[in-house]
């Protein structure tokens, strides 16, 4: 993975890229680093704030798709959207270059700020297609979050009222552009119960502390 390969700038507080496929559970573990005193980043979210009403990349994405996608007061249906991009490479990769530039660029930005003046021990960055994407040097460890295959299946169809199929589709997309196979300094498996997932952060918040490369937060 081309993203841990040193950081850009600045020194103290970490930046850590966390990855992993469809269903492993990135959400809970960013929510428990959240818990110990990191600063928490979504990666997606930058692509629902550029897709707003109004922006450039919105004005493409219907010039790119049409009307199709799009409700009755001009908000974009991700959903249907999503289901087109999963089914459809070209389609996802004409996406991909309208929305992943100013995706980039934002998070570029806000790595830049908190490195600048941290405001928590670490920040994580959440982002299942960052092992994908240009960001060499931005990163300063990877943290990937695993599980089962079936049981990924499982949890998407239930987060997302996907029929197996589509699920089992989203999976195999992923696994062609080889989510989940990126190298990574440490890695969570999420395949037990919250106590045991839970065990497995506290153990990487102690490996940072230990490492000397991280503050103690609110961590023990």
């Amino acid at each position: 993975m081309n993203a841990a390969a040193g950081s850009e700038g600045g020194a103290g507080a970490l930046v850590v890229a966390l990855i992993g496929p469809l269903g492993a559970g990135k959400s809970l573990v960013r929510q428990a680093l959240v818990e110990r005193g990191a600063a928490a980043l979504d990666f997606d979210d930058y692509s629902r704030q550029l897709l707003q009403p109004g922006t450039a990349e919105y004005e493409a994405v219907r010039r790119e798709f049409g009307t199709d996608y799009f409700r009755g007061d001009g908000s974009l249906d991700r959903a249907a959207l999503a289901a087109r991009i999963f089914a459809d490479s070209d389609a996802r990769k004409r996406l991909n270059a309208i929305v992943h530039p100013g995706m980039l660029a934002r998070l570029r930005e806000a790595v830049a700020e908190f490195r600048a003046a941290p405001c928590a021990p670490l920040l994580v960055v959440e982002g299942a297609i960052l092992g994908q994407l240009p960001t060499a040097g931005l990163f300063d460890l990877v943290l990937m979050v695993q599980a089962p295959r079936e049981t990924r299946i499982r949890r998407i169809r239930e987060r997302d009222g996907l029929s197996e199929e589509e699920a089992r589709r989203r999976i195999a997309l992923h696994e062609e552009l080889g989510v989940g196979r990126e190298r990574a300094d440490f890695t969570v498996v999420n395949d037990h119960d919250e106590r045991d997932l839970q065990a497995q952060v506290e153990a990487f918040w102690e490996w940072i502390r230990r490492s000397g490369s991280c503050a103690s937060g609110n961590g023990n």
